[in-house]
């Protein structure tokens, strides 16, 4: 059991975000499961630490650091549990390219019970990088909608939650913060939730892989930009196993470095035939003609959903929404045009 044995703190603030009221949470427990990511309603948390021995933690022997969470379940309702944070990712972790690293975060599951962590022992979070330029957090506002948008084509997607943090340091070097952020379904549950489990397979042979799925996830890498992916080495991709020797599925995460979310340190590979991240490049074998046009139509069928899932999320800038919305228009008039769908999608197979 983790004790928490910080520095006493001060009194719980219950206005969190002067843009936004506090919303009750609606989603706490009855019996077992995991209710997190059973809505996608804003959280409202305080996250109490020395964040600024956190923020310089960013070498590979880097620990766990004890810290505090405060959940807002209401204007008159909070709750309060000790909590682990540990720094992670690559790239992001890295000081030269965030101020403020991603973060995982793990709970005692004695604290949880009736709150909407019931059940959840670690999770990923995706934070705003740059504490002091706002743009950062429409960034990954567009990443969190990138997941909620995979989740409309399959089930077998990771989960998000979004929550608005107020990062409180304990030691007193660093002003306190107020961002967006999010939770990632955790590994094993998402597999679980589809009934398998994950696989850790390098190098797996193409005829081992779900056909569909995979030309699914390519279509979607194609949709968003993204070239930062490889299913052999198992780079931002996890495969999901689904038993009784049935065909491997990649499930895709990490998307900052698609051209739908086009961060300002986001570069594609030299070895690619393009020079930046919002130019598409659909990243698989040849495939036949009339194998596309399923998947044609399963983004076709869910466009309207895509579209009001940018439209509604009320936290993009109206600049960010329309930037956003014009990328993917750009696909969908790729996808209805048969000159553009073989220069695209069949130029290997001339």
């Amino acid at each position: 059991m983790m004790v928490w044995t910080g520095m006493m703190f001060q009194g719980i603030m219950l206005s969190l975000h002067t843009r936004q009221p506090v919303p009750a949470d609606t989603s706490t427990v009855q019996g077992t499961g995991h209710y997190l990511f059973a809505t996608d309603s804003l959280l409202y948390i305080t996250l109490e630490a020395d964040f600024h021995s956190i923020q310089f933690d960013t070498g590979d022997d880097n620990r766990w650091h004890e810290a505090r969470l405060i959940l807002y379940r209401g204007r008159n309702d909070s709750v309060a549990m000790p909590v682990e944070l540990e720094t992670r990712g690559h790239f992001r972790r890295s000081r030269k390219t965030c101020d403020f690293p991603p973060l995982r975060i793990r709970f005692d599951t004695d604290y949880t019970t009736e709150t909407v962590f019931q059940g959840q022992k670690r999770l990923k979070m995706v934070t705003h990088c740059r504490s002091k330029q706002p743009a950062y957090e429409q960034f990954y506002m567009r990443e969190y909608l990138l997941y909620r948008i995979y989740n409309q084509l399959t089930g077998l997607s990771f989960r998000v939650r979004p929550a608005m943090i107020t990062y409180r340091d304990i030691s007193g070097k660093s002003s306190g913060l107020v961002k967006f952020s999010f939770f990632l379904e955790d590994d094993d549950d998402m597999a679980s939730r589809n009934g398998g489990v994950i696989a850790e397979v390098m190098n797996v042979a193409q005829y081992k892989l779900d056909y569909d799925q995979v030309l699914l996830f390519v279509m979607f890498q194609y949709f968003i930009g993204n070239t930062d992916w490889s299913v052999p080495a198992l780079h931002n991709v996890k495969l999901f196993s689904p038993g009784e020797g049935g065909p491997l599925q990649p499930v895709p995460y990490d998307f900052d470095f698609s051209g739908a979310v086009d961060a300002p340190y986001a570069v594609p590979d030299q070895k690619l035939p393009i020079n930046n991240v919002r130019q598409r490049l659909f990243r698989h074998y040849c495939v036949p003609r009339e194998d596309l046009q399923p998947v044609f139509n399963l983004f076709l069928e869910r466009k309207e959903d895509i579209y009001s899932l940018i439209s509604q999320f009320p936290y993009l800038t109206d600049r960010n929404r329309k930037i956003t919305l014009k990328y993917f228009d750009t696909f969908y008039d790729i996808i209805q045009n048969e000159k553009r769908i073989k220069r695209e999608f069949q130029r290997m197979c001339w």
